[in-house]
């Protein structure tokens, strides 16, 4: 019935497996659930004696080939037509997860449901990517459905194994920022997409320096698919910005003036890990930068 794809890559996974296999001894649906490390540069023994104790599939790249990559190598190691993809640092939050999913493929025609993520509300925690997750990330299932290709989130999806393979068979690049390309690639073969409130907690922060080295590398996904069509992208908020910016002329302006106002903002960044609206300008910054590279 599903085939449950880990994609993991330095983190210790070891309590979301336990609480995937709860899940698992509460239906009788048949589930496989399979892991694949990413060449860790950490000794994560723990995790391949665990899925061998509960059950669970364990393969190991022989290179590091990025997250993407790896949920390739799942899909085509699934023996099920339903794929959920979960990763490794997320933790479940309530304990009909699965069932919850089960239920969608019986009683509802779509051939991919999101999850969603969730943060703990924590003001003591300073970190880019919490602020980011939680205020960009962390949205109810009823506005994800306005705009159901913008909210794709590969950690917690549930699609048919022959939609993820037709959607990323094209897509060989392997940076931060893939799921625009999925989305993409979903909206274009007429794939519908229904969000529900089936949140996984997002429990990993990376350090802001590292999440902003992310998001330079997401921003030249972007600037690749801007010669897609624009009714494929006009969900892509920062993208808008970009088109809106060429069309009255204000590129030049806007990358002039960046230029010097970017090191004080990203030093803000860094430091303070917040204000987001920040990172949404440095996001555009990159983008707008590579016209000028190009040339």
């Amino acid at each position: 019935m599903i085939s449950i794809c880990i994609p993991n890559y330095n983190f210790n996974c070891e309590n979301l497996l336990n609480e995937i296999k709860n899940e698992i001894n509460n239906v009788i649906e048949p589930i496989e659930v399979i892991v694949v490390d990413d060449k860790s540069s950490i000794d994560l023994k723990n995790i391949e004696l665990s899925c061998k104790k509960l059950g669970f599939k364990y393969f190991k790249n022989k290179q590091n080939i990025g997250s993407f990559s790896t949920r390739k190598v799942l899909a085509k190691k699934s023996i099920f037509q339903w794929l959920l993809f979960i990763d490794s640092d997320m933790r479940l939050k309530k304990d009909n997860f699965l069932k919850k999913y089960l239920d969608l493929i019986s009683n509802h025609n779509e051939n991919c449901y999101i999850g969603g993520y969730c943060y703990s509300k924590n003001e003591k925690i300073k970190n880019l990517r919490y602020n980011y997750g939680f205020k960009r990330e962390y949205v109810p299932s009823n506005i994800r459905n306005r705009n159901p290709y913008r909210y794709i989130f590969s950690g917690n999806i549930l699609i048919k194994k022959s939609i993820f393979i037709g959607a990323s068979e094209k897509i060989n690049e392997n940076r931060y920022g893939m799921d625009l390309m999925l989305a993409i690639n979903i909206k274009k073969m007429g794939v519908k997409v229904l969000h529900i409130e089936n949140n996984l907690f997002h429990k990993s922060y990376e350090s802001n320096e590292s999440f902003l080295h992310k998001i330079e590398q997401s921003s030249k996904t972007l600037f690749n698919i801007k010669n897609e069509k624009k009714t494929s992208l006009k969900y892509i908020k920062i993208l808008n910005l970009y088109f809106l910016l060429r069309k009255t002329n204000c590129s030049n302006l806007f990358y002039k003036l960046f230029k010097i106002a970017y090191k004080p903002l990203k030093k803000i960044l860094i430091r303070h890990s917040s204000p987001i609206i920040f990172l949404d300008l440095i996001r555009l910054y990159y983008i707008v930068k590579q016209d000028y590279n190009e040339k």
